[in-house]
């Protein structure tokens, strides 16, 4: 991915990355494209942004399943900071951002991305696509900023409200499409 947004002409890359594993790719990287990218060593749920990225930023990342989730949430309560976020998710989270309302993927997740941004499914990722390959396909999303009422209010309710769902409703269950 890296490597593609630089060949793409991306003029300036802040990478975040927690995987010593990464490293060495990222130096040869960094070394092919000089003065276009910088590498900062840290975990991203606790990276300050604003620290790397100017407000328009873009964010372009793919995200670690274990993570994905709270790394969009975080983003999202200062998503006016960002000009667009392409990401990439595995196929379950993937399919709760575009979930409509009374279908079984439909939570959380779905209200905070559809009320903070115009969420849309990009394309497919093959698993060919990397080493090595996993043994799903990963759809990328793009998600443009578009503003809402209060983002950081909105995210403690819809918490409160999906947090309690399942115990206030026990007997209401989802459609299944």
């Amino acid at each position: 991915l890296t490597r593609s947004l630089l060949n793409a002409g991306a003029r300036k890359l802040v990478v975040v990355e927690n995987d010593q594993r990464c490293f060495a790719a990222l130096d040869e990287l960094s070394k092919a494209f000089p003065g276009r990218m910088r590498v900062v060593q840290a975990d991203a749920m606790i990276v300050n942004e604003a620290q790397y990225a100017s407000p328009g930023t873009k964010i372009v990342a793919n995200l670690p399943y274990n993570i994905s989730t709270a790394l969009l949430l975080k983003w999202l309560t200062d998503a006016k900071r960002y000009a667009s976020m392409t990401l990439m998710f595995q196929k379950e989270v993937a399919m709760r951002l575009v979930a409509e309302p009374s279908t079984a993927d439909y939570g959380r997740l779905s209200v905070m991305t559809q009320w903070v941004c115009d969420v849309k499914r990009l394309f497919d990722v093959q698993a060919g696509s990397f080493v090595p390959p996993p043994k799903v396909h990963d759809p990328f999303f793009d998600t443009p900023y578009e503003p809402p009422a209060q983002t950081q209010d909105t995210v403690s309710k819809t918490e409160t409200v999906f947090s309690n769902v399942r115990s206030i409703s026990p007997n209401i269950k989802p459609k299944r499409k």
